[in-house]
């Protein structure tokens, strides 16, 4: 017991410290970001002010698809109220999302 006190003691010791950052990551926001849509055209997270934002990483070969219609019932129940949801699909994972953009695409609709 008191071997577990002393680690808890020492481990909380360095949290009053302010963590060391890059002066450039401080000043962004996710408002100052633009990515390349599924279509090639460009994407800009400043038209997201004001909204509720929710980030998705998606895989259209992955097991956990279904959460899909859940995420687009949850989308239409709060859309309404400036609620969206941005998915970035991903391969780096086992090679779940193989596809081509317009693979990608057409396995969305």
């Amino acid at each position: 017991m008191y071997a577990f006190a002393s680690f808890l003691f020492w481990s909380c010791q360095g949290q009053n410290k302010p963590a060391k950052t890059d002066a450039a990551m401080t000043t962004q926001t996710i408002y100052q970001f633009k990515v390349e849509d599924l279509s090639g055209k460009t994407f800009d997270f400043a038209s997201l002010k004001g909204k509720k934002i929710m980030i998705v990483n998606t895989a259209s070969k992955c097991g956990l698809t279904p959460q899909y219609k859940e995420l687009e019932a949850l989308y239409k129940e709060y859309s309404s109220k400036g609620f969206v949801i941005v998915g970035f699909p991903a391969n780096n994972f086992a090679g779940q999302e193989p596809g081509t953009n317009e693979e990608i695409a057409s396995f969305c609709q």
